[in-house]
């Protein structure tokens, strides 16, 4: 198989639906994060501030509906461009693997400066570590996964 250098997707290959779910899914998650970003919410627990049972199912509302479905979404949405990835690699016959991996691996710095420097709550090194063992079990027959899965439990 051939090396090539992936470009951006073209405006008529983009999936505009998956560009807003992506959006609706970031402005979730920023949502959810923003008391961390002005106060040192993460320090302590909601029912200091406020006793109350209605402030504590009110947040736990929030945190779900807002905070959860964003980072599922997000999820979702990482596996969706994985999969588009793999697509157009393979429909231009070039080995998905190596391009897959120095993605990951520029992601993984990227995310360590980020969650190193700039804030303590990032995700990206924890989505990139994933991504590894995806790109190692991607082509591995079910019995193999299945079988450190378990060893694992």
């Amino acid at each position: 198989m051939k090396r090539f250098k992936m470009n951006a997707t073209d405006k008529e290959q983009r999936i505009e639906a998956a560009d807003v779910l992506k959006g609706i899914a970031l402005i979730g998650i920023l949502l959810i994060n923003m008391p961390n970003f002005y106060s040192p919410a993460s320090y302590y627990d909601d029912n200091l501030l406020d006793g109350s049972r209605m402030n504590y199912v009110a947040n736990g509302l929030v945190d779900v509906v807002v905070g959860r479905t964003g980072y599922a979404l997000l999820a979702i949405l990482f596996g969706f461009g994985f999969m588009k990835m793999f697509q157009r690699t393979y429909e231009r016959q070039v080995s998905f693997t190596p391009f897959y991996v120095r993605r990951i691996t520029v992601l993984l710095l990227v995310g360590a400066i980020h969650a190193l420097f700039i804030w303590h709550g990032d995700m990206i090194c924890d989505v990139q570590l994933l991504c590894f063992d995806h790109a190692i079990f991607s082509r591995s027959k079910e019995r193999s996964v299945i079988s450190v899965g378990n060893r694992n439990i």
